[in-house]
């Protein structure tokens, strides 16, 4: 079966591969075929939706990793709202 995994990379880029697998194999076997570690922090995903490493994977589906935030969203915008604050007085 073949299978679509996307990873996002730190440069804020993507790497995208085909990969070929046995039919019911698991995410940890798809990144093992893909030669692919998992970072520290990182999430395996179908679909957006967080799966295990033992989780089965069907024909045609988008395996992703997700990467952990480098910042917390809300912490990130009230230090962009402070310093433009602060530029203005």
């Amino acid at each position: 079966m073949k299978v679509e995994l996307v990873m996002a990379t730190r440069d804020a880029g993507m790497q995208r591969l085909l990969i070929d697998l046995p039919a019911d194999a698991t995410i940890a076997e798809a990144l093992s075929a893909a030669a692919i570690t998992l970072p520290d922090g990182a999430a395996a995903a179908v679909y957006g939706r967080v799966k295990a490493l033992d989780d089965r994977l069907n024909e045609g589906e988008r395996l992703e990793i997700c990467l952990p935030l480098k910042a917390d969203p809300k912490q990130a915008r009230r230090s962009r709202e402070r310093l433009r604050r602060s530029g203005r007085r």
